[in-house]
């Protein structure tokens, strides 16, 4: 240290620079500080005489002039902002919710919820209050491509993997809204859902809503989708308060195209498989895989209401697989000819259910399974309309219409398995079948056949069973036909009367070959 002063002492030409800047510092400082004294003092004499410059006049500012945030923060009506957001994505509202605590508070009130549920025909006046927050119930009834872009992804939030072997189960209920149009599925819809778990797939009850289709996208090449999607990243951060698009989804939306379906799914036209109603949702399978359902109910609870389902796929086993509906317990692991008991019983709500099957049959319930078809129309299956077989198995089919079922499948040129002609609309092996009201009628084989004598319970009332093939009824011998004989017609020729609603047009009495007899 000693050494060091010395040297600076011995070597003064160094000092200047440092004394001479902290000098100059100092001297600004006071410059300035005596410039400002001597403004204050000069305002102080003058300040009772008036000001010769007025100040400028700014305009009012626009809304280009504000951002978007500020705009529905500061001078959006609060009771506009909850309808502003049902149409914005869950998750723009989601990134609004972490703006600030003002946007914050207002997503987080479960008024707004309210309003969305509203707005999205989620709950309506007339329904039932939740028991739970508005928030809460609208998580539990996702509306599809709207908060989810496809029917899995939705199915996919109350889906838990199981412990003992690992399989995906529904451990929580669920209602899921679909738009109108037509949903393309790559896979079936498998329900597999715990005790006390209720799974609901439906129609959206928009009376006024007015559908945003990719009726042509999934026709396109992968270079036009390439471009597409470049489009789509390099949009501006104004355009995220925009409406969703439902191109990205996997289910494929059609708007009234039903030429799409006929050269995708591999059917030739059919006009009887055009739903009457054009406001529903229509679910068309369209998979490679051989066998493949459009739905199937391993276990659990399951409400289908207002849907059109249309089923296609490859393969010829009408007893495993290739049918619309699948109503089956897994099998046990040890023998695959034993149901497994110890789960939860297969039920299945169909309410208003359009169910055409081009490869297959209709509705297979079997091996205790339970079903409950109620005004739905079964119609144009390549086998049969509705199956009921195993011990324990129940259905109860209420004024429904069991239409052209059993007239084998017409495929596209080069592909194989064709189901034979020659089914019956409602057969009945084991277990009890109900039937009130119906229409079962110009089916293949026959009407209703019930082939066991000692397990089967056949409860027929109020129906017709007009224009079959062979017969009209097929009883087993010996069988009893008191309980049968309650308000039924059974004719060979005749009108027909549509009971659930679902029929295209009115049938007409079509003449049927003299060789064939009612029971």
């Amino acid at each position: 240290m000693i050494f060091s002063l010395l040297w600076l002492a011995s070597h003064p030409w160094l000092l200047p620079y440092h004394h001479r800047r902290q000098q100059s510092e100092e001297e600004e400082l006071n410059r300035r500080r005596a410039y400002t004294n001597k403004q204050n003092n000069k305002l102080t004499l003058f300040s009772f005489l008036p000001s010769r410059r007025k100040p400028p006049s700014l305009p009012p500012p626009t809304l280009d002039d504000m951002n978007l945030c500020s705009f529905l923060q500061d001078s959006c009506p609060s009771d506009l902002l909850p309808k502003i957001l049902a149409f914005c994505t869950p998750q723009t509202v989601a990134a609004l919710s972490r703006v600030n605590w003002t946007w914050y508070r207002l997503i987080m009130d479960d008024a707004t919820w309210r309003v969305l549920c509203e707005e999205l025909y989620k709950w309506s006046d007339g329904d039932a209050l939740p028991s739970i927050s508005w928030r809460e119930y609208y998580q539990a009834n996702p509306c599809v491509p709207i908060d989810y872009p496809t029917l899995s992804a939705a199915l996919a939030t109350c889906e838990t993997r199981a412990l003992e072997d690992g399989t995906l189960q529904q451990s929580k209920s669920i209602r899921i809204l679909l738009r109108p149009g037509t949903h393309v599925l790559r896979e079936a819809i498998t329900i597999q859902a715990k005790e006390g778990v209720d799974i609901a797939i439906e129609t959206c009850k928009a009376t006024n809503f007015t559908p945003v289709y990719a009726s042509q996208y999934d026709q396109q090449d992968v270079s036009t989708k390439k471009c597409l999607k470049k489009r789509r990243l390099a949009r501006k951060l104004r355009s995220s308060m925009n409406c969703r698009s439902v191109q990205d989804s996997q289910d494929v939306v059609v708007a009234d195209n039903y030429s799409y379906l006929e050269q995708n799914v591999g059917v030739e036209p059919v006009s009887t498989t055009k739903p009457v109603n054009d406001s529903v949702a229509t679910l068309v399978l369209k998979t490679n895989r051989p066998n493949e359902p459009l739905v199937r109910v391993k276990q659990g609870n399951l409400h289908l209401s207002n849907i059109y389902l249309l089923h296609n796929c490859l393969g010829m086993d009408i007893w495993n697989g290739n049918a619309c509906i699948q109503i089956q317990p897994p099998k046990n692991s040890t023998n695959n000819d034993i149901p497994t008991t110890h789960l939860v019983r297969p039920q299945v709500w169909m309410d208003s259910v359009d169910v055409v099957s081009h490869s297959g049959r209709g509705i297979v319930n079997i091996d205790g399974g339970f079903s409950s078809i109620q005004n739905c129309h079964v119609h144009d299956c390549a086998a049969t309309g509705i199956y009921v077989g195993g011990p324990g198995t129940q259905a109860i089919i209420t004024k429904t219409d069991v239409l052209k079922n059993g007239n084998g499948n017409v495929r596209a040129r080069g592909t194989r398995g064709v189901v034979g002609r020659g089914h019956s609309g409602v057969y009945l092996e084991q277990g009890k079948a109900i039937i009130r009201d119906c229409n079962i009628s110009r089916n293949s084989l026959t009407g209703i056949s019930a082939v066991s004598l000692h397990n089967t319970l056949l409860d027929l009332e109020s129906s017709d069973l007009v224009a079959n093939g062979m017969a009209q009824l097929e009883m087993p011998r010996g069988g009893t036909s008191r309980d049968l004989e309650r308000n039924n017609r059974l004719a060979a020729i005749g009108l027909l009367r549509s009971r659930s609603g679902l029929v295209a047009a009115s049938v007409h009495e079509e003449e049927q070959p003299p060789e064939q007899a009612a029971v």
